[in-house]
């Protein structure tokens, strides 16, 4: 198992040297954390040039919502793009993606991005406590992210630190209460999550 949970994309070079080769792959983009199309298609050309340096034998939009779960593994590399965890999460079960997804995990290599990042932790309660609004429109009350690692992400440390107030605090005080263990990554950090474990890849460092 590879996954790469991120705070902003692959914006480190540091972050996708951490991953093996991909050369000739099938890769897919999945870019349903985000309602918006038009928001979609402003972000994939700038997902795509990241991603060049992979060299990638393909890469493909899946729409979780066109597509079938058994679709999902066909590909070598998966990207869940950024957006609200809660639309993605509410997609991922109500289109029954969950134990493809979890078979997928074992021989794909999967990245996420911030909103796509929570959705494949484990909780996003985190982020209920911080800001409802999110989960409004969609409602969810069991907030169990899909757990293809046990711990979870709070992605854009400094940019939210600045927005809700006392976020340090109330994040520390989350992990005491709850017992889920939550990485406050930076902007350029990842969490990356193999089979000997979970590493905090600080400042894009890649582990030794």
């Amino acid at each position: 198992m590879v996954l790469l949970l991120l705070s902003n994309g692959l914006s480190a070079p540091a972050l996708r040297e951490s991953l093996p080769r991909l050369e000739g792959a099938r890769g897919a983009l999945v870019p349903n954390a985000m309602a918006s199309m038009k928001a979609r298609e402003a972000s994939l050309p700038h997902v795509r040039e990241e991603l060049a340096a992979l060299k990638l034998g393909s890469l493909e939009v899946f729409d979780l919502e066109r597509g079938r779960p058994k679709g999902l593994t066909g590909f070598d590399f998966l990207y869940f793009l950024g957006g609200n965890a809660f639309l993605l999460t509410k997609i991922l079960r109500e289109r029954g993606y969950g134990e493809v997804l979890k078979s997928a995990a074992e021989k794909a290599v999967i990245l996420g991005s911030s909103g796509g990042a929570l959705a494949l932790g484990g909780t996003l309660a985190h982020i209920q406590l911080l800001d409802g609004s999110m989960n409004r429109k969609y409602g969810l009350t069991d907030l169990n992210g899909f757990s293809l690692t046990g711990s979870s992400i709070c992605p854009h440390r400094a940019r939210f630190g600045a927005k809700y107030p006392r976020f340090e605090e109330r994040m520390e005080a989350f992990q005491r209460e709850s017992g889920q263990r939550v990485y406050l990554l930076e902007d350029g950090e990842g969490l990356l999550c193999t089979e000997r474990g979970e590493t905090w890849l600080r400042g894009g460092a890649v582990p030794g």
